[in-house]
């Protein structure tokens, strides 16, 4: 037989639970971290630390867009930033960043391990092309031979008439 569930020890405010982390996060609010007493009941649940160690409330009664009861996802959208101040001074970024010339050098050094791989690289290419490239040279003369054996050879052929006697 089933026992029925005990009732929660204590609610965390805007705390949920999901299958994953990750599903929970997105629900959650963080309106327990503006409460002294959800904070601090927390506290004692979970906390080694002593009492005078232990987190603050955030002020409720400061100006901020977002409510204590805003989802963590919307807060992670919103990149958690209260204000965007954009103050845009190109003649600034142009006068200290644009250089009358602009050069630079690249200095490589090839170590010797480099230099033994691209040798053994051009070796092994090398080793494949003439292996290709080898046989069709070696039968190239027989054929040249052959062709010009060809042209050259007079016409052998004799046709002979019979003379028939009437």
């Amino acid at each position: 037989m089933m026992t029925p569930k005990p009732p929660p020890v204590f609610i965390v405010p805007g705390m949920h639970v999901g299958c994953l982390p990750d599903d929970a996060m997105k629900t959650n609010t963080l309106e327990c971290f503006f409460d002294s007493v959800c904070l601090n009941t927390t506290a004692q649940w979970i906390s080694t630390l002593p009492a005078t160690s232990w987190p603050k409330p955030l002020n409720s009664s400061m100006k901020s867009r977002f409510i204590s009861t805003t989802p963590t996802v919307i807060l992670i959208d919103e990149l958690m930033i209260e204000e965007w101040q954009n103050i845009t001074n190109f003649s600034g970024y142009y006068a200290a960043c644009s250089p009358a010339s602009c050069t630079y050098t690249i200095t490589k050094h090839s170590g010797i391990l480099q230099i033994l791989a691209v040798l053994i690289g051009s070796l092994g290419g090398l080793i494949v092309v003439l292996r290709t490239i080898t046989p069709q040279f070696v039968k190239l003369p027989a054929l040249l031979v052959r062709i010009l054996s060809k042209r050259k050879k007079p016409n052998t052929n004799i046709q002979v008439q019979q003379l028939g006697m009437i």
